[in-house]
């Protein structure tokens, strides 16, 4: 089997890049673009990714097409605009999508009808799409992660980490959805309403725009937790932050299943997070996880406490985690899954 993959803009991960081309795995660029966030896609730009599909699909020649971050408007258009008939299409939803009006409905079921398969990375939005459309394409295939435990000491030795804290570590998008404001929240009634002390909370991510990240850092300093919780920006070491921390957060308002929860749980450390889409089904309740409603920073900080003062809970928790993370989304279980839906559609 020979794989091409096609971006709209260059990747900018030079490790991913140096992977691609070890494995012999040709790549694209459709569509270049100065800015270095691309809030939506002008119409020319549109069909001029179209085109530069179009020539990279004469090239190739292939029997599959996987848009797997491409927008259903787009994969409509390189549909009709390449004419490429013969040419299955598989569409991977990623986003918790909820068919509560006319538009989405039309969108999902224009999706549905371009497409060979819909994967979604959830059992939360397979459902949620059957709901609304009830197609028979739609499959749940989960992400997968690479086994991402190192050991501890030296990863906060790396880290310049102290031994004597616990680290909670966040890693989130700076968007509303992501729920960093909760995060905040949550460590400011857990230090100064529950006078917890001796553990730190490094927030890993970014924004589009700084202005957001701006916002996040005025709320820090305005719950009086500056002390205790940093932002480290865009990080290319999760791995090896999350080897070296002893509870991972996730307070997200909406999530499809978020990747680093389970390569939280492949590191072996439990979660404490939001009961709001795919989460429940990468973090269960009372084995690797302790879930709260969305908004609810008062018992997510309670959960953290409790993880805090438990040493020995937080071991047995990161254990099953982690025996949860390999049988259900280690990457090698997941791509031989994805090889077996090439071969059957």
């Amino acid at each position: 089997m020979e794989i091409a993959m096609a971006y709209k803009r260059p990747i900018s991960c030079c490790e991913f890049s140096d992977s691609l081309a070890k494995a012999n795995v040709s790549t694209y660029i459709l569509y270049l673009h100065i800015s270095t966030y691309i809030l939506y896609l002008h119409k020319h730009s549109l069909i001029r990714t179209a085109m530069r599909l179009r020539s990279v699909i004469k090239k190739e020649k292939p029997d599959i097409i996987h848009f797997n971050f491409g927008s259903s408007v787009e994969l409509a258009v390189v549909k009709f605009l390449t004419g490429f008939k013969k040419i299955k299409i598989i569409y991977t939803e990623h986003s918790h999508i909820q068919i509560d009006s006319r538009r989405k409905y039309l969108v999902y079921k224009l999706v549905c009808a371009c497409s060979a398969r819909v994967l979604c990375v959830s059992e939360a939005i397979t459902r949620s799409l059957r709901n609304g459309i009830r197609s028979r394409k739609l499959q749940t295939l989960y992400l997968g992660v690479p086994d991402c435990r190192h050991p501890k000491e030296l990863c906060r030795k790396k880290l310049g980490l102290p031994d004597d804290e616990v680290i909670i570590c966040n890693i989130a998008y700076h968007d509303r959805v992501k729920g960093v404001d909760i995060l905040i929240r949550a460590v400011d009634y857990l230090k100064n309403k529950l006078g917890q002390t001796g553990f730190k909370v490094l927030q890993i991510g970014g924004a589009p725009f700084e202005g957001i990240s701006n916002e996040l850092r005025e709320l820090l300093v305005r719950a009086d937790v500056s002390d205790v919780m940093e932002f480290w920006g865009l990080r290319n070491d999760v791995d090896v932050i999350l080897s070296a921390s002893d509870i991972y957060c996730q307070p997200s308002r909406s999530e499809g299943i978020p990747l680093s929860n389970m390569e939280a749980s492949m590191a072996e450390v439990p979660i404490v997070a939001t009961n709001v889409g795919g989460i429940p089904e990468a973090a269960l309740v009372n084995e690797n996880a302790f879930l709260s409603e969305s908004e609810d920073y008062i018992s997510i900080a309670k959960d953290l406490q409790k993880l805090i003062k438990d040493p020995l809970l937080r071991r047995e928790m990161g254990k099953r985690g982690r025996e949860i993370a390999i049988h259900n989304f280690s990457i090698d279980r997941q791509v031989a899954r994805l090889v077996e839906i090439y071969k059957n559609i």
